[in-house]
């Protein structure tokens, strides 16, 4: 099943990312076997641009916490990230390609290639 949102941006003064040409192709029948399949995970671009609330509720996660379901994500494919100095320390232009697995809170892994575009 494939999905396209064109562009997801909170207006509220608290917004601190904007993503455009979010593209998500999934499998909804893995769902049945316990799993959330996204085959492709894409944008365009993401702006980041502050870091997020922190939390209210603080401390650690309670060791009962687990997944209901495995994640897996064949392709990720970020065209561009734009971070903020309020992110980085200083404006940065990135663009990130991968894929993740996630069978529960405690195991998984991600293979994340980062590029940076504005590097000199």
């Amino acid at each position: 099943m494939n999905n396209l949102l064109r562009e997801l941006a909170p207006i509220t003064p608290e917004a601190w990312a904007q993503i455009e040409n979010l593209a998500l192709h999934w499998a909804p029948l893995a769902l049945l076997r316990g799993e959330a399949h996204v085959e492709k995970l894409a944008a365009s671009r993401i702006r980041l641009l502050r870091l997020p609330p922190e939390s209210k509720e603080g401390g650690e996660p309670s060791q009962d916490m687990s997944l209901p379901l495995g994640i897996s994500v064949d392709e990720i494919d970020i065209g561009r990230i734009e971070l903020s100095d309020a992110v980085a320390g200083g404006p940065a232009v990135l663009a990130a390609k991968g894929n993740l697995r996630i069978n529960s809170l405690s195991e998984g892994s991600i293979a994340l290639d980062v590029r940076r575009l504005d590097a000199a």
